[in-house]
């Protein structure tokens, strides 16, 4: 089954989008909640796309929070890919996902 948002792709570009916006780093169990909130994409699809992210260096691991967990946050290429490509995702989805 795929995720609503679509194919691969549209996961890391919506995952960056919310990355983006909430500008602060983001352990992946918070990560994961915050977008499993929102019903756009399945749990194998964004555990997948995370790894591909750090692959890619659209993310990186910038630190550890208070109980050791590594912290990461989108790059400044993360960031233009979002910018640039969020259009490949309807409007009301982003706009819904914020």
């Amino acid at each position: 089954m795929r995720s609503p948002v679509g194919s691969k792709n549209n996961v890391k570009i919506f995952v960056l989008y919310l990355m983006s916006n909430i500008n602060y780093p983001l352990d992946f169990i918070t990560l994961n909640d915050i977008v499993m909130q929102t019903d756009f994409v399945m749990y194998l699809d964004f555990a997948e796309s995370f790894h591909e992210m750090l692959d890619d260096n659209l993310i990186a691991h910038v630190g550890e929070n208070e109980e050791g967990d590594k912290i990461f946050a989108v790059t400044d290429r993360g960031t233009i890919v979002a910018s640039e490509l969020k259009s490949d995702i309807l409007p009301s989805i982003l706009d819904q996902s914020l």
